[in-house]
């Protein structure tokens, strides 16, 4: 009995190593060495900030040997952080149906792309002991054309304002993108004295912006002006001095004032920002 159950096991053990055996045949005979294949029309890509995902992947095509065509499996990577301010190189991959991978990468250009930029609820002047830093930073939202708003994105940098104190100051914020575009402004601030003003000069905005080399009316964001005794005036009316240099990148002012013949006063300030020119 023992001999025969000595012999059934090594039967056993030999069929199991046949089948062990077949099935290694089988499956390096199976075996898929075929990659996937994935290229595009040009390994460059122009497209809106508006862009849509069949924009991402125009031009591009997918194929495996055993698979074919695999175009509809394509999937779109991540943006890389920018080369420069509006170019970034994109990934794309694809997998056949042994989880093989290709991938590649071409360079986008977003065509309307612009930095963040920041808004302001209302101009930086205020009257001395009106509002505080934390009021002022508040004032301060941005918005960007790839991530959206990024008013979460904001940081405050510093400033030498004291809000109790008639004078001029500084504010400088700073705001970056997720592809790394960073960009920071010193924004002037006005603190006059107390009941100084009799005549209101309501602005449209805070914060302006420019291109470079395009048109500014300074008149254009005036949006009303009037006394205390509810008395309108026109812009007409308004002594405006500006800074503003279209051909030149950077941050400028236009102080506003009105200067009546009974003594009436008011006055406000609009933030200007010039844009470098898109190439």
């Amino acid at each position: 009995m023992m001999r025969l159950l000595k012999v059934f096991t090594v039967l056993i053990t030999a069929v199991a190593a046949v089948v062990f055996a077949v099935a290694m045949v089988a499956e390096f005979l199976g075996r898929d060495d075929t990659m996937p294949q994935i290229s595009a029309e040009s390994d460059s890509l122009a497209i809106s900030c508006e862009y849509t995902k069949e924009e991402l992947l125009e031009g591009v095509t997918a194929s495996d040997e055993k698979d074919g065509d695999l175009t509809g499996q394509i999937l779109v990577g991540d943006f890389s952080r920018f080369i420069e301010p509006g170019v970034s190189d994109l990934t794309y991959v694809v997998f056949d149906s042994s989880e093989h991978m290709a991938t590649l990468t071409r360079r986008v250009t977003f065509t309307d792309y612009h930095s963040p930029r920041f808004s302001l609820s209302q101009p930086l002047c205020f009257e001395e002991g009106a509002t505080n830093n934390t009021e002022v930073r508040a004032m301060f939202t941005a918005e960007d054309c790839l991530d959206g708003d990024l008013t979460d994105w904001i940081t405050y940098v510093e400033t030498d304002a004291s809000y109790s104190t008639p004078g001029d100051y500084t504010i400088t914020m700073e705001v970056r993108n997720s592809l790394g575009d960073t960009v920071s402004y010193p924004f002037p601030i006005h603190v006059y004295e107390e009941n100084s003003q009799t005549v209101d000069i309501e602005l449209t905005t805070g914060l302006v912006y420019v291109e470079q080399g395009g048109k500014f009316q300074q008149n254009d964001y005036v949006s009303r002006i009037s006394g205390e005794d509810g008395a309108r005036y026109s812009v007409d009316q308004l002594q405006i001095s500006s800074q503003v240099d279209t051909s030149v990148p950077g941050i400028y002012e236009v102080h506003y004032q009105f200067l009546g013949a009974d003594g009436q006063y008011g006055q406000s300030w609009l933030t200007v920002i010039v844009e470098e020119a898109t190439p």
